[in-house]
């Protein structure tokens, strides 16, 4: 409940629905009574499903295959958007995407790092971009740590940006105190973080 009147509070005062993304592990996804329960809890704590994003790894993906479907279908006709996780690195990806409810990808950072170091990286970080908009999902870059990386992806197309180029993982606590909220919270723009040199 203290969790949700912390949600709510910054919503209200930002005039933004904040996301907050759950990580769910195979073991999770292939008990039956996964999604019921879990939907339970949306419901119990009057959650809104849009400020939900459900990410699973490709591991939970081929670990928990039998169950999938069913559990991402159900989650995904509430609202609830559906992330992988370390996208590209499992052989069988591909045939999920056109199998279960996908909203949003994640290249995985290994990847990411072999910017301006290995064109095959490279490489395949083009067509996931081209991939993801061809299919109308989102993709973000994970473990961007280089403003050379962050010109890379920018520069062709990748503006969901998550990485130590920024910031590391703050508490909301710090988020309101350090920038007021409105600077992180309202700013659509990821080169204006940057430019500004606010220190922690």
């Amino acid at each position: 409940p203290l969790r949700r009147q912390r949600q709510m509070c910054i919503r209200d005062r930002y005039n933004t629905n904040l996301k907050i993304g759950i990580n769910i592990s195979p073991k999770q996804i292939d008990n039956i009574n996964f999604a019921s329960k879990f939907l339970s809890y949306i419901d119990r704590y009057g959650i809104d499903p849009s400020c939900v994003d459900v990410e699973i790894t490709e591991a939970s993906l081929v670990n928990a295959e039998e169950m999938m479907q069913s559990v991402l279908s159900e989650l995904s006709n509430r609202g609830i958007c559906i992330s992988i996780d370390d996208f590209g690195t499992k052989y069988s990806t591909f045939s999920y995407l056109k199998e279960l409810p996908v909203d949003k990808i994640k290249i995985d950072m290994n990847f990411i790092h072999g910017i301006g170091k290995s064109r095959i990286d490279e490489a395949i970080i083009l067509s996931l971009i081209s991939l993801s908009k061809e299919l109308n999902i989102e993709i973000v870059a994970e473990g961007v740590e280089t403003e050379e990386q962050l010109n890379f992806l920018t520069a062709n197309g990748c503006n969901m940006i998550q990485g130590f180029y920024f910031f590391s993982a703050l508490p909301v606590e710090t988020v309101e105190s350090e920038f007021g909220g409105e600077s992180i919270i309202n700013s659509h723009n990821i080169f204006e973080l940057k430019q500004r040199d606010l220190k922690i």
